[in-house]
């Protein structure tokens, strides 16, 4: 359930819980006043019977009770009223304490996991390029190693062995000494 739903049924129920208690208050008063009633009209009916003509003073009596009994069950439903108000008030106040304190903590703990979200892609991206930058010199490591391996081998190619040398300085010498022949 949502906050605002679970509000609206604490809601419906203190209402339900008050027009209970001033239905049980009304009853109660209702009881009461019947109970004095009856004990008036017990008392009017032995004062006739002994013929004194009090009915008008118990009748004044009787509406000044009935009227204390209404005024002191409406004077404590009235209490009743404000101590259930003052206490859903606090209750309130304190469940938006208690939402504000959960919400706080949880976009604590999300910022948080945040940072260290970025820290780690962070991290993440640096080892990437570190190693990224590994293999490329590994790699112009290698090229410049295969470059070398080339340029030695094509030196080799190209210097003439001993044989090779002996021959070209004979055919050299032939060479020459048949021009220095032809002159």
């Amino acid at each position: 359930m949502t906050e605002q739903s679970q509000r609206i049924c604490r809601d419906l129920l203190h209402e339900v819980c008050d027009q209970l208690r001033r239905t049980v208050n009304q009853k109660n008063a209702t009881i009461a006043v019947n109970a004095t009633i009856a004990v008036n009209d017990l008392t009017d009916a032995q004062a006739q019977d002994a013929g004194s003509q009090t009915f008008p003073v118990l009748t004044d009596t009787r509406v000044a009770l009935l009227d204390e009994i209404e005024r002191r069950g409406n004077q404590k439903s009235a209490i009743e009223n404000m101590e259930l108000e003052r206490d859903s008030r606090v209750h309130s106040h304190k469940m938006h304490e208690i939402c504000d304190s959960v919400r706080r903590h949880m976009s604590k703990k999300v910022a948080l996991n945040s940072m260290q979200e970025t820290q780690q892609s962070e991290l993440a991206r640096r080892q990437l390029i570190m190693a990224t930058d590994q293999l490329v010199q590994i790699q112009k490591r290698k090229q410049a190693s295969n470059e070398s391996d080339q340029e030695r081998k094509r030196r080799v190619a190209v210097t003439p062995t001993k044989d090779h040398q002996s021959k070209q300085r004979r055919i050299s010498v032939d060479i020459v000494t048949n021009t220095l022949k032809r002159e």
